[in-house]
């Protein structure tokens, strides 16, 4: 009896103990900030106006999965296991790009899905999105902008510092870099849109 006793207070002492574990190392989403909008995206499409389709945007294999990503050494990456995107990271980063841009093309139609054959097409792949052990973000990857024969391939690369500690300042700074990015695609986008 004693010894089903003891048996039974052990069970019960083991998985208390193994509850209190998981309760301390609690799951925490994270949603990229998105910046405000002066006036509502438009919903009305002109035959005249230019068109942009942003393609969804194409990740790294290690920014695929659900956690933050974050370099430790020079050859070593981690993707966090309780700090997770609230929503998968391509469509957080397609989303943004989208407001972002339109800030900065106001007279253009942007859409996330195909319109018409005179549209032009932004595609974008990430290689980097993530913290550095040295307190830097690193954003990096190629952007292709198409119209018809047309076609710009520019590489960009940004390297923020990290305001304060912590997974929040993480996203914070990712999402700053983001909107650094979207604004040279935009330049550029103006640019060749003028030719």
């Amino acid at each position: 009896m004693k010894k089903i006793k003891l048996t039974l207070f052990i069970f019960i002492f083991l998985l208390n103990a193994c509850s209190d574990k998981t309760d301390l190392q609690k799951i925490i989403y994270y949603q990229l900030p998105l910046p405000l909008l002066k006036e509502p995206l438009s919903t009305e499409y002109t035959q005249t106006g230019k068109t942009l389709w942003i393609k969804p945007v194409q990740l790294s294999d290690y920014l695929a999965s659900s956690g933050l990503a974050y370099q430790t050494n020079g050859v070593r990456y981690v993707t966090a296991q309780h700090h997770l995107w609230a929503s998968p990271l391509d469509q957080q980063l397609q989303q943004a790009l989208l407001i972002n841009l339109s800030h900065s093309l106001p007279d253009w139609f942007l859409s996330s899905q195909s319109i018409n054959t005179d549209q032009w097409t932004l595609s974008v792949r990430v290689d980097a999105f993530q913290g550095r052990y040295d307190g830097s973000v690193i954003i990096s990857g190629v952007w292709l902008i198409q119209h018809h024969d047309q076609m710009t391939k520019q590489p960009f690369y940004f390297e923020l510092k990290q305001i304060d500690n912590g997974y929040d300042a993480l996203v914070f700074t990712l999402a700053k870099g983001w909107k650094e990015a979207a604004k040279t695609m935009a330049a550029v986008i103006k640019n060749q849109s003028e030719k």
